[in-house]
């Protein structure tokens, strides 16, 4: 199908219809806002971002991924501690989101840690719970994922 190409204001086909320049993907536009208007999206194809909360990707299908770090936190022996809510960096819609989350000691080896969640999580926050397993006070600290729909 013969096209003639415009650069500034389209694509017109053999047919003479017309499609603007803005609707095809380039190198130039897959990565930036990614936005959408009743579910179709209107923006860019990836979108990825960071704050004080941590780092999100956001994916012009609705998909979106959140990475949040947890603060260094005091765990006694042989007790589960709760870190306290940790705000995503944005926020998510519809159903609560996927968790994942590994933690370490920052003190010793003498520590057993498995990082569990509250539930339910909400769309804005999660609140990790870190096991201490060993025979002595140790600091753990993580890191999250969060995996949902930002629409």
């Amino acid at each position: 199908m013969p096209v003639t190409i415009d650069g500034t204001s389209g694509v017109t086909f053999n047919d003479n219809s017309v499609q603007a320049a803005s609707a095809f993907f380039k190198r130039n536009n897959i990565l930036g806002q990614v936005t959408q208007s009743a579910g179709v999206p209107t923006g860019a194809v990836i979108e990825r971002g960071s704050n004080a909360n941590g780092e999100f990707v956001r994916f012009a299908d609705g998909t979106q991924i959140c990475t949040v770090i947890f603060p260094s936190t005091a765990i006694p022996a042989n007790v589960s501690v709760s870190i306290g809510s940790v705000n995503f960096p944005a926020a998510f819609v519809g159903l609560a989101p996927s968790l994942a989350a590994s933690g370490s000691p920052t003190i010793s080896a003498d520590f057993f840690g498995v990082v569990f969640f509250q539930t339910p999580s909400s769309l804005t926050t999660m609140t990790p719970i870190v096991r201490n397993g060993g025979t002595a006070q140790n600091y753990a600290e993580g890191r999250g994922t969060a995996i949902g729909r930002w629409f």
